[in-house]
């Protein structure tokens, strides 16, 4: 079951990462808002996506390491972390939270999250 949460929060990162790439063609193509303004955006949008580029490759290339090692558990709480304090940011910085960006965040927040809190079931002796 976790190969497969961990699998599909790596497609999920995969198409967000797809997403930021395009993203950051869209803002190198802004008009009208102030140069410091934008680089600071594309800077933050290639920093961005390249976190989510290895949270997807380690979660479909490297699957045993997330599930075995401390460092991929500590990459799993990475993962919750950035993604949780994403969807909360929509209520502390901006106007009006956006309800898709939200949903998006807690769904994989709750991926990962059962990731880590699911325990492989263990076999159980024959008697």
């Amino acid at each position: 079951m976790n190969k497969i949460l961990l699998r599909t929060g790596g497609i999920i990162n995969a198409l967000f990462f797809v997403f930021h790439i395009w993203l950051g063609w869209r803002i190198w193509h802004w008009t009208g808002v102030p140069e410091g303004l934008r680089s600071l955006l594309e800077i933050f949008n290639i920093g961005g996506s390249l976190f989510i580029g290895y949270f997807a490759y380690a979660s479909l290339c490297r699957t045993a390491e997330m599930l075995e090692s401390g460092l991929g558990r500590s990459l799993s709480v990475l993962v919750i972390l950035l993604y949780g304090t994403r969807a909360a940011a929509e209520f502390v910085f901006q106007p009006k939270a956006q309800p898709a960006i939200v949903a998006a965040c807690l769904v994989v927040t709750a991926v990962y999250l059962a990731v880590l809190l699911l325990r492989p079931l263990q076999s159980v002796p024959a008697a």
